[in-house]
């Protein structure tokens, strides 16, 4: 009713005094007595038709309204309402991704896990992570033989550690994706393996790389 015309407003008029109409009607045939006291028009034949013609006159302006006059309005709604904004594609959100996607910085070749922790023998704990903090976030290459996959939860991946060149190196523990499992649950025992992962934590016994991708198998 909101957004009723004119139109509509005078077929629901119609409608309504036509039943008022009859109920008047039958309220003047119970009581003979009121109706002698009416004009002659409550007792001719329009009186009789009345209701008939409104519901016909008001049912007559609704289906033009609805089937001749409404396709005007229904295009210039068409024309005026803002087609609705598509969300971007799973492919476009990827590529925003990766366009933004910061550099890898590498540490040199002289940058191993021994060198890094170096730092504890002669320094604090607390000193010789501060000497650390400029390789977190830096990406690091490792060559080795596979000793061991370890995966606790397959949801957060796997855990890999290689045998250094030099055994007396310390431990690097590399930290794989759940996705690199397919790939790491083939691999033997002894197989040759090169690796790159970010720094992410430097410890007395060993460096941490997490995330790592596998680069070489041999």
């Amino acid at each position: 009713m909101r957004h009723w015309t004119f139109w509509e407003w005078l077929a629901y008029a119609g409608i309504f005094v036509a039943a008022l109409i009859v109920t008047a009607d039958t309220g003047f045939r119970l009581a003979p007595d009121v109706s002698v006291h009416l004009p002659a028009f409550f007792h001719s034949a329009w009186w009789g038709f009345a209701p008939v013609l409104l519901i016909v006159a008001s049912t007559v302006i609704l289906l033009l309204r609805e089937f001749v006059f409404a396709p005007r309005t229904r295009e210039f709604a068409l024309t005026h309402v803002q087609a609705p904004t598509l969300p971007a594609t799973p492919k476009t959100r990827v590529q925003e991704s990766t366009a933004s996607a910061p550099e890898r910085l590498f540490v040199g070749e002289d940058i191993t896990p021994k060198y890094l922790v170096s730092s504890f023998e002669e320094h604090t704990d607390i000193q010789a992570k501060q000497l650390a903090k400029p390789f977190i976030g830096k990406w690091m290459r490792r060559s080795g033989r596979l000793t061991e996959v370890r995966v606790s939860r397959p949801e957060i991946g796997a855990l890999v550690t290689l045998q250094n060149d030099d055994d007396k190196d310390p431990i690097c523990f590399m930290q794989f994706d759940s996705p690199w499992l397919d790939r790491l649950s083939i691999l033997r025992r002894g197989d040759r393996l090169t690796v790159i992962g970010q720094i992410t934590t430097v410890e007395s016994f060993g460096v941490t790389l997490d995330p790592c991708e596998l680069v070489e198998t041999l």
